[in-house]
């Protein structure tokens, strides 16, 4: 037997364009192939070590350009590249936070992330969801003026009064109470209700400060007559009484002429009262049945009325009103009184009157006056 040992041996020759592969055998050629030399290369990184590759491939290109052709690489193929993107990108995380890079490069870092999220590009739930996280974080900050910078710049792009439920601004403001009530910041508390209180309603006030203010009348009004849609005390002592009468028809005298019947239509009458006397009497029409600050007025249709509304009554000084309930009456006296053409803005009132007997009194021909009954009165919408 032989003692010869057989020697096996590759031969590896390089040209320019391809690489020739060779087995000898004991020193005779057994086998021949050509291959390409990326071939050869890729046949040979599974004995190199990762950190020998790396320095070739960062030796022959910039970063941006390894990553460029990779990206080029998988759109040309067609290929979905956000699962190893995501896996890179928790390997640049995680090696951020145990190595000792500058924060200044950390926060650049972070920054770059930061202006590339769009959240138009995610469902409304992964948005908040992501932002809760990240709130997380921040309520961990030692200067806290970061924190209160942040939570004022959020304040001013919600528009709490505008877009949003009122229920919602409510919620807000718990949570803001509960914290100051918790750390007993009589400050923070005071300076709220400061600010709410300029823009709340009266009622609003009194409905919450109710259990600190004395169970005493702060005013009474006497008995009021029936239909009386206003009262109101004056400083001077003059009071003002406001009397309803709704369309009907009167019997009326017009000089030496009377009418039976004469439809009228739906009056306001608004007397000044000083003491037993009664001052002023002004008189305006009306349309709706239900009275509201916003209710148009206009003029009376017949004679006696000027156009401020004053009526022309020199008999209204001699009438003593005894109680407030008794000028309920005084809207009668008025309607009984004689008639003549004086102020009456048509051509025959007599044949007016002839016209509407027996007849409900048509509103459509009435003459608006530019007024509302808030302004009639010349108070406040919101105290009516």
């Amino acid at each position: 037997m032989s003692n010869l040992q057989e020697v096996n041996e590759t031969r590896i020759t390089l040209r320019n364009h391809e690489a020739v592969v060779e087995t000898i055998n004991n020193g005779i050629p057994m086998n021949r192939r050509i291959i390409i030399p990326s071939d050869l290369a890729l046949s040979m990184l599974g004995i190199l070590e990762d950190t020998t590759i790396l320095s070739h491939i960062f030796r022959e290109k910039d970063f941006d350009g390894i990553f460029e052709d990779y990206f080029k690489r998988y759109q040309m193929d067609g290929e979905d590249v956000l699962g190893e993107l995501s896996e890179i990108l928790n390997i640049t995380l995680k090696y951020l936070e145990n190595s000792e890079v500058e924060i200044e490069l950390l926060n650049e870092f972070y920054l770059t992330l930061v202006s590339h999220f769009d959240p138009n590009d995610f469902s409304e739930e992964e948005t908040l969801a992501a932002f809760k996280r990240f709130m997380r974080k921040i309520y961990s900050f030692k200067d806290r003026n970061s924190v209160e910078e942040l939570f004022k710049y959020l304040l001013e792009e919600v528009n709490l009064l505008g877009d949003v439920k009122g229920n919602y601004v409510g919620e807000v403001l718990k949570i803001i109470l509960t914290k100051a009530s918790n750390s007993l910041d009589k400050e923070l508390i005071h300076s709220l209700f400061q600010v709410t209180s300029r823009v709340a309603e009266r009622d609003w006030v009194l409905e919450v400060l109710e259990r600190y203010i004395p169970k005493k009348k702060a005013c009474s009004s006497p008995l009021l007559p029936k239909n009386c849609f206003i009262y109101q005390e004056m400083l001077d002592g003059a009071k003002l009484v406001g009397i309803e009468v709704e369309a009907q028809r009167f019997d009326v005298q017009y000089h030496r002429n009377h009418f039976e019947d004469v439809g009228h239509p739906k009056m306001l009458f608004l007397f000044t009262l000083r003491g037993e006397n009664a001052l002023q009497c002004r008189l305006v029409c009306v349309k709706d049945n239900v009275l509201t600050p916003e209710t148009k007025l206009y003029q009376y249709p017949f004679s006696n009325v000027h156009k401020n509304t004053d009526t022309c009554w020199p008999d209204l000084r001699k009438y003593k009103v005894k109680s407030i309930a008794h000028v309920g009456t005084l809207p009668f006296a008025f309607m009984n009184s004689a008639n003549n053409n004086h102020l009456f803005n048509g051509v025959n009132l007599g044949e007016y009157y002839q016209s509407l007997q027996g007849k409900d009194f048509d509103g459509d021909s009435l003459i608006p006056l530019e007024l509302s009954l808030s302004e009639w009165l010349e108070v406040n919408e919101k105290s009516l």
